[in-house]
């Protein structure tokens, strides 16, 4: 609480420095805030992170949806068109499949969140080099840690799924 009181007097001073502001007036109408005991009121709580436990159960109950060793990797990266990745992104929810790149735009953690706001993607180049995959969007289901089908080209991943039931 006292930091908002420094950080008041900081701005105000800075302000009234640069700009012939009247300071005065502002401090006179904090230290009526602070007499009155309106400055120092008790702030409401913020929104907490989700603790680590809450955090745990949510994975348990995701991996109870789709069995942990059957999955679906969407292989792609930043070359692809923001639309295609955006609607392969849709597609990867639904399917409960899992949206993985390669590195960072710009070799920049801001630059790359900045790009993929809504677009949930693993970052996980590991997974690049044990798939083998040299070509993007690739599409990699993965069964007991072992490929079943494996499909690469500017398709939907509704169109994979089909193409990967079709052939045993």
């Amino acid at each position: 609480m006292l930091f908002r009181l420094i950080l008041l007097i900081f701005l105000c001073s800075t302000v009234a420095a640069k700009e012939n502001f009247p300071f005065a007036k502002i401090k006179e109408q904090a230290d009526q805030l602070i007499v009155k005991g309106e400055f120092f009121k008790e702030q409401p709580p913020q929104k907490r992170c989700p603790s680590s436990s809450q955090l745990k159960e949510k994975r348990c109950h995701y991996q109870k949806k789709q069995n942990p060793q059957d999955k679906v990797f969407v292989f792609v990266s930043f070359s692809i068109p923001e639309a295609s990745l955006k609607r392969l992104a849709q597609e990867a929810r639904k399917h409960h499949a899992v949206l993985v790149m390669r590195g960072l735009y710009q070799d920049s953690f801001v630059k790359t969140i900045q790009k993929l706001q809504d677009i949930g993607v693993d970052i996980n180049p590991q997974l690049f080099e044990r798939y083998n995959i040299t070509s993007v969007p690739t599409f990699v289901a993965v069964k007991e840690d072992r490929v079943v089908h494996r499909l690469s080209g500017n398709v939907s991943l509704a169109f994979c799924l089909e193409k990967f039931q079709e052939t045993p």
